[in-house]
């Protein structure tokens, strides 16, 4: 095999991506992901809030005088109609997560590559996507998940924000040339450090 025809083969997560590239691509996959995602949270919201609040108006105008036991029957029937929506919404929120975790990952560690960073730190960002997910499942029972998922979807975004929005690297890198200024200068390659 020739240099030229291993240089030109290259894998999913190698070279690098300009800012340019990275955010054509990520802008429609959010948009698409994001409106998919907020019409299924939607969906399942409606029944939810359908099928929960005749169990709620009951207890709320009639817990005093209820016996305790049936009180906690009435509290458990309500979280588990909660759960008989919320799970299958989460499921299929949790596919649209890998399926988009899937696609824009080799955008990311172009991208990174290109601002001269591993494509390793990418892993940060699946981790709060995770975390944003478990806190979404969790959120009924547990207090301040709701707060905790904020917190991580904020994070994620700023990384993502970050990653598009630093300068190229000027030179080569370990990872190649520059997709912006390797067609004014070609430039001795910077060892990796």
């Amino acid at each position: 095999m020739t240099a030229t025809a291993t240089t030109e083969k290259q894998g999913r997560y190698s070279g690098r991506m300009s800012r340019y590239d990275f955010w054509m691509r990520m802008i429609p996959t959010n948009v698409l992901f994001g409106l998919t995602i907020r019409l299924i949270d939607h969906y399942y919201g409606v029944l939810i809030e359908k099928e929960t609040t005749p169990l709620i108006q009951e207890l709320e105008t009639s817990a005093e005088h209820m016996q305790p036991e049936l009180v906690e029957e009435k509290t458990w029937n309500l979280l588990m109609l909660t759960y008989k929506h919320l799970l299958p919404s989460l499921g299929i929120q949790t596919l649209l997560m890998v399926l988009f975790i899937i696609i824009s990952s080799p955008w990311v560690v172009k991208r990174m590559h290109d601002i001269g960073m591993s494509g390793n730190w990418y892993l940060l960002w699946v981790f709060a996507q995770l975390g944003l997910l478990s806190m979404g499942l969790l959120a009924p029972i547990v207090p301040f998940a709701d707060v905790v998922g904020m917190l991580l979807y904020i994070l994620s975004g700023l990384f993502i924000l970050i990653c598009g929005i630093k300068d190229s690297q000027y030179m080569p890198n370990c990872y190649g040339e520059s997709p912006k200024y390797a067609k004014f200068y070609k430039l001795p390659q910077i060892p990796r450090q």
